[in-house]
Parts: structure tokens; C-alpha cells; sequence
């Protein structure tokens, strides 16, 4: 993961390896504002999520991928 606190975004990046037992894997982010809301969204459509900070921080995000390997990025946003 990576975020920047000056622009207030940042990306992450999940990877289901083909040896993986399971498609589906929660991240908890770091680095948020725990009382700003974010939009989550990735490439391919798999991910739209709007949340707090806090949330996002403490119970992650859930993501789950069609098939293995398979890696997703997170695009992480304030939400407008």
C-alpha cells in the first residue's frame, strides 16, 4: 500500500498467487483520516466501496477475485 497524506490518495495492491487457497482476502489500510470518507475502486470493476477512514483502518476492505493468479489494484480516494 501506499499513501500520500499531502494529496490525500493513494493505491494497493492485492495478489492472488495460483498456489493460493482461497480467492477472497481482507486488507486493512493504513495512513487514512479516521473521520474522512473514502472512495475505493479498482481497475476491472471488482471493488466500489465508499467508507470512513476509521472503517477502512480497522475492518479493511473485502475483496474477492474470479480466478487465481489474479492481482487487483485499489485506487484510494477522497470521497467528493
Amino acid at each position: 500500500m501506499f499513501f500520500d497524506p499531502e494529496l490525500d490518495e493513494g493505491f494497493a495492491s492485492i495478489a492472488c498467487q495460483e498456489t493460493s487457497s482461497k480467492l477472497t482476502n481482507t486488507i486493512c489500510l493504513k495512513g487514512l483520516d479516521p473521520e474522512k470518507q473514502y472512495h475505493i475502486t479498482d481497475f476491472d470493476g471488482l471493488v466500489d466501496v465508499t467508507a470512513k477512514g476509521a472503517d477502512l483502518m480497522e475492518h479493511g476492505i473485502t475483496v474477492t477475485v474470479p480466478e487465481q493468479p489474479y492481482a487487483v489494484i485499489l485506487l484510494i480516494k477522497p470521497d467528493q
